[in-house]
């Protein structure tokens, strides 16, 4: 499929695997999906840090026309955002309420009132901090982004340079609970994105050092029965590819029954507790055989 023509998925022809509009790719004779959610016997990684996999459809999907596509002006993702930080500012104790997270917190990582989209924006950036695009979160915790946007890095400001650790997690609240908790942290879009810049980020600001603090997802079935976790095996590829880069990175989950850091900051998780579990772990390692695997397994689900 080298000469094959990809082409992404959306409303009008979601992907035929996952049932979802955006991310997926679909061949232009309807024969195979790159699905980013769902995984296959066949991974399939981009130029850009993410992992999908191939899927081979039983029968070919007739991909139905797309409509004239419009032309759209380029978007000013860095204004926009500016304009809804200027005009928001007072609006954070509502956000800091609904989240259980500090409003500095909330504020370092961009935290902005986008009355638009009827939902928070949040910046996100490339690994030198320009801004690439505009995470949206709505009341109900629905999450999307701005057109034009592209998947980055949650930066907060006045990370302290010569920390012991650097904390990389998902998504802009996860990095304010940790902020909250005294620590550098810096946020993916979702599990399966970002590797090239969490890298090169680090490397620009010399973070030899890093914990990824990994969701624990349940359990996901494939369309074969099998079962995977997206956070967790999300975590593995980003330590993967640090450890390829020369870096140190560990892997920690929160402590049972807490899906996130959040989740566990809000039931009452310290600083003390976290660097006890980092302190536990071993550093990620790599086999004689060639394939990456954990210095030891994830020990953090305590019950």
């Amino acid at each position: 499929m080298t000469n094959t023509k990809w082409v992404r998925t959306n409303k009008h022809r979601p992907c035929p695997v996952c049932q979802k509009p955006d991310y997926c790719s679909i061949t232009s004779d309807g024969a195979a999906v790159r699905c980013m959610r769902v995984q296959s016997a066949k991974p399939s990684p981009g130029k850009d840090g993410s992992l999908g996999w191939i899927h081979k459809l039983e029968s070919v999907v007739a991909l139905p026309p797309l409509p004239k596509p419009r032309k759209r002006r380029p978007v000013d993702l860095a204004g926009q955002w500016a304009m809804w930080r200027d005009g928001s500012p007072e609006l954070l104790w509502c956000l800091s309420m609904d989240l259980g997270v500090s409003e500095t917190s909330l504020n370092r990582v961009g935290a902005a009132w986008a009355a638009r989209h009827n939902a928070w924006a949040f910046p996100m950036h490339d690994s030198t901090g320009n801004i690439i695009g505009v995470r949206l979160r709505g009341f109900d915790g629905s999450k999307w982004a701005v057109t034009g946007s592209q998947n980055g890095l949650f930066i907060p400001g006045g990370l302290k340079a010569g920390a012991d650790w650097l904390m990389v997690c998902e998504g802009p609240t996860d990095t304010a609970a940790l902020l909250d908790l005294d620590f550098d942290a810096i946020g993916r879009a979702s599990c399966g994105t970002g590797a090239d810049f969490v890298i090169q980020y680090a490397k620009l600001n010399k973070r030899k050092n890093i914990c990824i603090m990994a969701d624990f997802d349940e359990p996901k079935k494939r369309p074969d029965g099998s079962t995977w976790r997206p956070g967790q095996e999300g975590a593995t590829r980003l330590a993967e590819a640090l450890t390829a880069k020369g870096l140190r990175p560990k892997i920690i989950t929160p402590m049972y029954p807490h899906k996130d850091i959040r989740a566990w900051y809000i039931a009452g998780a310290t600083r003390h507790a976290v660097l006890q579990l980092i302190n536990n772990q071993e550093y990620w390692k790599e086999s004689v055989h060639g394939q990456a695997i954990p210095g030891v397994q994830v020990t953090s689900r305590a019950r």
